[in-house]
């Protein structure tokens, strides 16, 4: 139910000697900010990806020379019944929700650096329903988007294509999940539950493999055509993965195939202790960042007032 959109606001240059005012930026911005979606929806970010002066990029147009000043965001809109269920949800655990932050940018926080974003870094969050992802240039968001396939998609395939149920389907996936496999793997027999005895179920490698790769291929292929102005001009240096999926054994190698970019895996901070220091936490993580970073700045109320201590019960689960 996360959708993304692209929107130029403009504005004509009103200095009298034809440099760009501070109001220009105001109205360029405010323009951009405007764009109009479906009723019963609403922003969740508006992240501004830059300006051009009269078409040329320009990181700071105020008193630079030009006629038409653009500023370009990003806008990032939910359903409003959705994301209300949501923050029902996280109210009844006693939690006050101050912001809402999608989980791509959240994720980013923790496992890329502010050095990773300002070079330019696509982060891809891969959890069990969703997959989202967020693309840096120049330390802004300039794309951010949910694509609905995640790893229990995986799952189903699997207890399609190899019928059995779902939930001997994910420990399938679980236990012999890998993308790159030997020729050995490839002739190999795996078992179901191992013990070889009545009732027990005996498949290829090979097929569980060429299942499992299938989805994700779909996966970054969608990812590859959202984004496909930024990879067709090399504007993706780095692709890093994270989310509970992202474990996935050699997935790194498929994605930056597919993709045509370095991928690795994503690393937490130092602060972070190591026992929690799983890609699954990420998007947790990355929450309690921002929030300890916007209440620093007095953008939150203090530090004292949250409850700490559900959230580390939250963890300890």
């Amino acid at each position: 139910q996360i959708r993304g959109l692209r929107s130029v606001g403009s504005a004509n240059v009103s200095g009298a000697d034809g440099r760009v005012l501070a109001d220009d930026v105001e109205r360029a911005k405010e323009d951009a900010k405007s764009k109009t979606i479906p009723q019963g929806r609403s922003f969740i970010h508006r992240f501004s990806c830059g300006f051009y002066l009269d078409g040329k990029y320009c990181e700071n147009p105020i008193g630079q020379k030009g006629n038409i000043l653009e500023a370009e965001y990003w806008l990032v809109h939910g359903d409003d019944e959705k994301m209300a269920t949501t923050m029902r949800v996280v109210e009844s655990m006693g939690f006050e929700i101050q912001q809402v932050v999608h989980s791509a940018i959240a994720s980013a926080l923790v496992v890329s650096s502010p050095q990773d974003r300002k070079n330019g870094v696509l982060v891809i969050d891969i959890g069990c329903g969703t997959t989202d992802y967020a693309l840096f240039k120049d330390s802004k968001a300039v794309q951010v988007g949910t694509i609905a396939i995640g790893g229990d998609h995986i799952t189903n395939d699997v207890s399609f294509g190899l019928h059995v149920s779902i939930k001997n389907a994910n420990k399938l996936k679980l236990q012999y999940g890998k993308i790159v496999l030997t020729e050995d793997e490839r002739a190999k027999e795996i078992w179901l539950n191992g013990d070889r005895g009545i009732g027990d179920n005996v498949f290829l490698y090979d097929s569980l493999n060429k299942i499992i790769c299938a989805r994700f291929e779909e996966l970054f292929t969608i990812i590859r055509k959202e984004l496909a102005q930024f990879f067709e001009a090399g504007l993706v240096p780095r692709v890093i993965l994270t989310g509970g999926v992202s474990k996935t054994k050699d997935l790194d190698i498929l994605a930056a195939a597919v993709l045509g970019a370095p991928c690795e895996m994503g690393n937490f901070p130092e602060w972070v202790k190591p026992s929690l220091c799983h890609p699954e936490y990420a998007t947790a993580l990355g929450l309690l960042s921002r929030a300890r970073d916007d209440a620093a700045k007095g953008r939150l109320k203090a530090a004292s007032s949250w409850n700490f201590k559900k959230i580390v019960n939250i963890f300890k689960r």
